[in-house]
């Protein structure tokens, strides 16, 4: 359970609170779990409605893209398929992107790689703070004269704690990440740099990671601007690119797989409402508006959260560019974020529809 993120400074003074969850303010406590079980329940989600799932299938070329006849694509097993409507759904390093929206910007690393491992919450030192009080700290993130470094609590009970710290590695081809991925003794040179007139919670965990490297992990931080058009042929397709395929925030602000999510269910609801649309390319029209104007709000909040988390150095997160950061201004003790979890896609279609009508 994590409900709240407390910003502090080197000396473990408050700076800010942000309300990452309340259960009488928004309607639900805040659970932390691993995006995996979210894989595994979609899986066997579809397991149950007979929804059939290909592996090792590389898509190699697009034969056609009609809104008539549908798609049809050719994969590097030379199977080709055809579909009425096809959803990429397939990252930052999109394959689909490349292929069907060819002016699409690409991602650009924004300069910092987070390098995360787990350790018990016991073995940190938080100054002034007792052991059974702990775990109701929450999310915290820190701020040192070597960058952020993130505490985040990784079981229910409070009894291990996820740590992050960003360091500016330079970018690589994914065949490269993966390499440095299993070079342990690598990774840990990059956490040394770090050590050195940092605070005691900071050391403490570069410790345990000594003692443990088996789970450091590297988190290369990109962006993605987001897209004209979410549709191929300005709209007038059968490819839709959603989540990080479309856009990409980096993980400082802890929005992607959310928006993806709402990505995915809110177009659910359009395909399932095609006809009170007028019609799959309107369907699709009204589902681009809204969840480009819901992106670009949460783009905006990413870039404001995310001035007070990034290294030194770092790019501004959210829009992909190579500015330097301004110092974060205060934003007051607790942000209430009704707005971002409050989001309906149902109103929004209502709202489409009320001026599509007033148009014709």
């Amino acid at each position: 359970m994590t409900e709240k993120t407390t910003v502090k400074n080197a000396k473990f003074e408050t700076v800010k609170v942000e309300q990452l969850s309340n259960l009488e303010r928004y309607g639900y406590p805040a659970v932390r779990f691993p995006r995996d079980a979210i894989v595994g329940a979609l899986a066997a989600r579809a397991k149950e409605l007979g929804i059939p799932i290909h592996y090792d299938y590389k898509l190699v070329e697009i034969l056609s893209d009609d809104a008539t006849t549908g798609v049809t694509l050719r994969f590097s097993n030379d199977l080709e398929k055809s579909a009425s409507l096809l959803i990429g759904a397939d990252g930052i390093r999109s394959r689909i992107r490349k292929l069907a929206f060819p002016d699409a910007p690409d991602m650009k690393y924004t300069g910092q790689t987070g390098i995360m491992w787990s350790i018990p919450s016991s073995s940190l030192q938080y100054p002034g703070v007792k052991e059974g009080e702990k775990k109701d700290l929450g999310a915290i993130f820190m701020k040192t004269a070597q960058g952020v470094v993130l505490f985040v609590p990784d079981s229910i009970n409070g009894t291990n704690i996820r740590v992050g710290i960003q360091r500016p590695l330079k970018d690589r081809d994914i065949e490269e990440w993966k390499a440095l991925q299993g070079d342990k003794v690598a990774i840990l040179g990059a956490l040394r740099d770090v050590e050195g007139g940092i605070p005691e919670p900071v050391s403490s965990a570069i410790d345990m990671a000594k003692k443990d490297d088996s789970e450091l992990f590297l988190w290369p931080f990109y962006t993605l601007s987001a897209m004209g058009n979410w549709v191929s042929k300005a709209g007038k397709g059968r490819i839709v690119v959603i989540g990080d395929a479309a856009h990409a925030f980096p993980p400082t602000g802890g929005q992607g797989a959310g928006m993806a999510i709402e990505d995915a269910g809110s177009l659910g609801i359009v395909l399932g409402e095609v006809e009170k649309c007028g019609g799959l390319e309107a369907a699709l029209k009204a589902w681009q508006t809204s969840r480009k104007n819901r992106v670009d709000q949460v783009a905006a909040y990413v870039r404001e959260i995310g001035k007070g988390r990034v290294a030194p150095g770092a790019s501004i997160p959210g829009d992909g560019t190579a500015g330097k950061i301004e110092p974060a201004k205060p934003l007051g003790d607790v942000q209430d974020l009704a707005w971002l979890y409050g989001w309906k896609v149902e109103e929004d279609l209502t709202s489409w529809r009320e001026k599509e009508n007033d148009r014709s």
